[in-house]
């Protein structure tokens, strides 16, 4: 059971990094993009956030009790060198690993 979910950052480019909280390399403007997905388990409503260490939260989602899924989150932001990201779990929950269920994008636009 999580509340912060980790990541393996595998960006070519690198300019993210980190597992738990994940660090913005570079100033820019970027397209993220999430989506969690629960192991099954007990039926209960679960809210999922993305959190900026300078904007609190910038993407929410719920997964209620018949689905065990966000479905696909996202947003374009801002972000600033040295910013940080954590998704968050309330309550913690079993996370899908699979990476076609569960998964964190972020694309530099400039």
């Amino acid at each position: 059971m999580v509340e912060k979910l980790q990541w393996n950052t595998v960006s070519p480019s690198g300019f993210i990094e980190g597992e738990e909280e994940l660090r913005v390399k570079d100033d820019g403007r970027y397209f993220l993009y999430l989506q969690v997905t629960l192991n099954p388990q007990k039926a209960e409503n679960y809210t999922i956030t993305v959190n900026s260490s300078k904007r609190k939260t910038i993407l929410e989602g719920l997964i209620n009790k018949p689905k065990l899924s966000t479905g696909f989150m996202g947003v374009g932001i801002s972000m600033n060198r040295g910013e940080t990201l954590t998704v968050i779990c309330k309550p913690k929950a079993k996370i899908s690993d699979s990476p076609i269920e569960t998964y964190l994008g972020v694309i530099k636009l400039h």
